[in-house]
């Protein structure tokens, strides 16, 4: 042997304690590898330094093998939750050692899986929790549906709800409702009066729904009988806010309506009344009806009904039974029921059903945020990840087979994700009265949001599928450390193109084609939302005031007291200062309760199924010039306080172009049998109004002269000049003034309660946004952090290019072209899936196609240019290497 075969030998003693320390088929490799690394320091720096350096490495192997090396892989039973143990701790300590990764990799987790967490509550309360009432699952809402509007559910009438009660054997019980308004009257020196959202419901109301009041005993027919229905139970929010909670308050007697009530319940602050529209699922008192004398009355149809289903039996037994029943009392009652069908509904999905789409959209938008997350997160890690080369060769070198490394990996970015769930979920618990006001303002007040198990469960579960998700990546690259590039001191800086590209560029890819999904589908539901705000309501908003009086029935009796009221009303208005026009209306544009009647058109007689049939209101003749509307034909009749002989009405165009098509319809007669006006004559025709909203069509309607049939309840519309909201308190003032028993109720402007009907499509179209947007940073994010990664890698590269005279110019076009190859990518991937989606959303877009040209170029348009920003940033850098200092990195 040689004197130079010595010379390259390593150590012997050394030699053997590695051989020792690594045993198996990894021992020849690893000894190779650093015999040979050994024999290039002897050259370099000679046999002493070179055998120091060969100590180190050993000692360092040694030390590795004392803390990592897995003991009792092959062992049974339940060895394996030690070594998880083993990776959570260390899993912590790597946070540790890295507190600026760690805190944006879990501020960065907080946002999407917070975001998430806070759809999720809402999401569980429209389909996971119970609505609270006894066994919900077995209520029904049955409707009455007209023979002219077969999909649109009608209220009841008397004489039906009592066959359905005592018929129809799949209807266990039955009971009936329908939505009020009551006035408080002042108890006492500094109590004011207040109108109330209420409600009246036969006595077995609460007992159909299975709620026991919280106080009390609630209503009973012998009561009710007893007490001639002047009974009410409190809503528990009532109860606190006007008694201040006072147990007492039972037995105790408090003037509703001007009239002494008796309190015989308060009800549980859970408890909501079933309904649809947030204005009557707050109601705040509850008093009993009682039908008997209403049991042939099949031409009002006012009531609302709930049933519950009898023991064994479905919906769809309910539903045939009733249908059958419909056809029989058409049969014996053509003049009323021919035609009429019945309804039967799930409460669940009635009351919920309309809710449950948008938030099923926010869910998907969420989740797709969550995933640019993860995305972002791959790749920080992978860029992490090369920085741990040394530390994946070195564990592969001890022994470490692919699937513990990968379950280390897997596990740390496991716990990193438990950390965002967690600090997600309390900013979530922290918000949870922010998230609730969006729940009842914009979706439902019938269901409580909340962070319990349900909640916290699915956030889990998402957090350990992100963490899993967002590790495979580095565990794929980790699993294929090569010994050599790894053992090697600066191997992993030396120059070249870094590890992982094709995944880092696939994973650019996904973030940008999600973002632009998400970017597209919120200019779909913002541009849904215009569309339908600014449908043309048939008059103008700006600047109205209203509010509703209501003189009580006790003190008002007689026809002329309540229209003197009215007068006082509307004279005292008119000197308020900054009120130009005021006007009176039975029922406001916008809101669910308009009044219909049928009707007969003079010379054209029909049989009762076949009458037309009209939403009616009584106005004053200055409504239609408070509320802006034009006047298409004729002029508005003049007829104001007091009944004339003859009597003129108008019309909407919708009336006149529907039932008197052809002709001219000023002058035609309209019989109203119901009426003590037989016979009146259309004066005028004005423009539509959307009475039930922006997406509703135009329904025909008749105005009524309040002389003609006046109305206890009117509301007040005022036209001001100047700002609207200085006219609030003069109005409240001066109502009082006139009675402080009647307060001025809905007092608002007519724009508040426009944007109350479309609240749901507003939310969807802000929180869209808010999604998109954070998808739009977290991608901006990372594709720049993705380039300013491959830069800082290429520096050797650039430096060299630079000295062989490459231009700056050349050197961002390098860095560039790359990156608009994927944005291009990404942006049609992106485009592609986003008119899929658009076309699932048409369902509840307004006026708005699903491929809508606008929305996808200005996804476009937005993606190509931050994108492109973010990656020039890391460009323009690369320009200003200095090849000196590039070249002298290792």
């Amino acid at each position: 042997m040689s004197e130079r075969d010595v010379e390259g030998r390593p150590p012997r003693v050394a030699s053997a304690v590695l051989r020792w320390v690594v045993s198996g088929d990894e021992a020849d490799v690893v000894e190779g590898e650093l015999a040979e690394l050994f024999r290039r320091r002897v050259g370099l720096h000679g046999r002493r330094e070179a055998r120091w350096w060969y100590g180190k490495q050993v000692a360092g192997f040694a030390l590795r093998v004392a803390t990592t090396r897995e003991r009792g892989e092959e062992e049974g039973g339940m060895g394996w939750v030690s070594d998880v143990g083993g990776d959570v701790r260390w899993a912590v300590r790597m946070m540790r050692k890295r507190p600026t990764f760690t805190a944006v990799a879990i501020l960065t987790l907080a946002l999407g899986l917070g975001a998430n967490t806070a759809i999720f509550t809402l999401v569980s309360a429209h389909f996971l929790v119970p609505l609270p009432f006894d066994r919900p699952e077995e209520l029904a809402l049955v409707w009455e549906v007209a023979p002219d509007r077969p999909d649109r559910p009608m209220t009841v009438s008397p004489a039906n709800y009592f066959v359905w009660r005592e018929e129809i054997a799949s209807l266990g019980d039955v009971a009936a409702y329908n939505v009020d308004m009551a006035t408080l009257s002042g108890e006492s020196g500094d109590a004011a009066a207040e109108r109330v959202t209420a409600s009246v419901v036969t006595p077995h109301f609460f007992d159909v729904l299975g709620v026991r009041p919280r106080l009390g005993a609630g209503f009973s027919e012998e009561a009710t009988r007893q007490a001639s229905e002047r009974l009410v139970v409190l809503s528990h929010s009532l109860w606190v806010r006007r008694y201040g909670g006072d147990p007492a308050i039972v037995g105790r007697d408090i003037r509703i309506d001007s009239e002494p009530h008796t309190v015989v319940g308060v009800m549980p602050a859970s408890f909501r009344q079933p309904e649809r529209a947030l204005t009557w699922q707050g109601a705040e008192l509850w008093r009993p009806m009682l039908l008997d004398d209403q049991r042939d009355d099949r031409g009002s149809h006012y009531l609302r009904t709930v049933a519950r289903l009898a023991p064994g039996t479905t919906l769809d037994q309910a539903r045939e039974e009733t249908s059958a029943m419909a056809g029989r009392l058409a049969q014996a009652y053509p003049d009323t029921q021919a035609g009429w069908g019945v309804q039967v509904r799930a409460v669940d999905e009635y009351l919920l059903g309309e809710a449950r789409p948008t938030l099923l959209l926010l869910l998907a938008a969420g989740v797709a945020v969550l995933l640019i997350v993860c995305a972002n997160l791959a790749n920080l890690l992978l860029a992490r990840g090369e920085e741990r080369r040394r530390e994946f060769a070195v564990r592969a070198a001890l022994g470490s087979g692919r699937g513990r490394m990968v379950r280390q990996i897997v596990v740390e970015s496991v716990v990193l994700a438990l950390g965002g769930a967690i600090f997600g979920a309390l900013l979530v618990a922290a918000g949870r009265e922010a998230i609730q006001a969006v729940q009842i303002r914009y979706f439902s007040g019938l269901v409580d949001v909340a962070v319990d198990a349900r909640v916290l469960g699915l956030t889990t579960v998402l957090a350990v599928a992100a963490g899993v998700l967002f590790s495979l990546p580095v565990a794929r690259s980790a699993s294929r450390a090569e010994l050599r590039p790894g053992l090697v001191e600066g191997g992993e800086r030396a120059g070249g193109r870094p590890g992982g590209g094709p995944t880092r560029n696939l994973l650019v890819v996904g973030q940008v084609g999600l973002a632009t999904s998400l970017v597209v589908i919120a200019a779909l539901l913002t541009r849904s939302f215009n569309e339908l705000v600014n449908v043309p309501p048939g008059f103008d908003p700006q600047g109205v005031v209203t509010f509703g009086v209501t003189p009580p029935s006790a003190r008002y009796e007689e026809r002329g007291s309540y229209v003197a009221y009215h007068q006082e009303i509307e004279r005292l208005m008119r000197e308020i200062p900054g009120v130009e026009e005021v006007g009176m209306v039975s029922d406001l544009p916008f809101t669910t309760e308009n009044m219909w009647t049928t009707f007969q058109i003079e010379g054209r007689p029909a049989s009762p199924p076949d009458e037309p049939r009209s939403d009616f209101h009584r106005v004053t003749p200055e409504y239609f010039a408070a509320m802006d509307i034009p006047v298409v034909r004729g002029a508005i009749p003049e007829q104001r306080w007091e009944s004339q002989e003859d009597v003129e009405v108008a019309v909407n165009r919708r009336f006149a172009d529907l039932y008197l098509p052809g002709r001219d319809p000023l002058g035609a007669g309209i019989v109203l049998e119901w009426s003590s006006v037989r016979t009146a004559r259309i004066a005028a025709v004005v423009e539509n109004v959307l009475d039930d909203g922006f997406a509703g069509d135009p329904e025909p309607i008749l105005y009524l002269p309040y002389g003609a049939s006046p109305g206890r309840r009117m509301y007040v519309v005022l036209r001001t000049a100047g700002d609207p909201g200085a006219v609030l308190t003069q109005v409240r003032t001066v109502v009082a003034a006139v009675d402080p028993d009647v307060p001025a109720s809905d007092l608002r402007l007519l724009q508040g309660l426009l944007a109350e009907t479309v609240a749901r499509p507003r939310a969807a179209s802000l929180i869209g946004s808010a999604f998109a947007l954070l998808a739009l940073l977290v991608a901006v994010a990372g594709i720049y952090g993705v380039l300013s990664y491959a830069v800082e890698r290429r520096t050797r590269e650039m430096g060299i290019r630079s000295a062989l005279g490459a231009s700056g110019r050349q050197l961002v076009s390098m860095v560039m072209g790359q990156t608009t190859r994927l944005l291009v990518v990404g942006l049609a991937l992106g485009l592609a899936a986003a008119v899929l989606a658009g076309n699932a959303l048409s369902g509840i877009l307004f006026g708005v196609r699903g491929w809508d040209p606008s929305s996808l170029a200005l996804a476009t348009l937005l993606l190509g240019s931050v994108g492109t920003l973010a990656a020039w940033l890391p460009a323009r850098r690369a320009v200003r290497i200095d090849p000196k200092e590039a070249l002298r990195m290792e």
